[in-house]
């Protein structure tokens, strides 16, 4: 930053150029990884009991448990599971490349 800054570059170029590349790989990975926590959240709201927020798994319980809709309750899963399926892999497919071959392995 020091080196463009010297070299006559401007604030918002350094930002383009040399910043946010830097720091997109760990805002989207973390960004997914916020996503898919709050997408799955369940105990937290069913225990506060906070009356106007509804997650997904939320609305399974609602659907199954309180109203007995079984239907409406395995397709709302299969979004659910879709969804956090594709967070999980957007995840793994920005740590595997801006973090290298053996990136997020175990």
């Amino acid at each position: 930053i020091e080196m463009a800054s010297s070299l006559g570059a401007r604030p918002l170029r350094i930002v383009r150029q040399i910043i946010l590349p830097a720091a997109l790989p760990a805002l989207v990975a973390g960004g997914s990884l916020c996503l898919l926590l709050t997408v799955n959240e369940f105990g937290i709201v069913l225990f506060i009991g906070a009356k106007d927020v509804i997650t997904l798994p939320l609305l399974i319980y609602s659907k199954a448990i309180q109203e007995f809709d079984y239907t409406t309750a395995c397709v709302i899963a299969v979004v659910n599971v879709a969804l956090s399926l594709s967070l999980y892999s957007l995840y793994r497919l920005v740590i595997a490349h801006f973090g290298g071959s053996r990136a997020g392995v175990v």
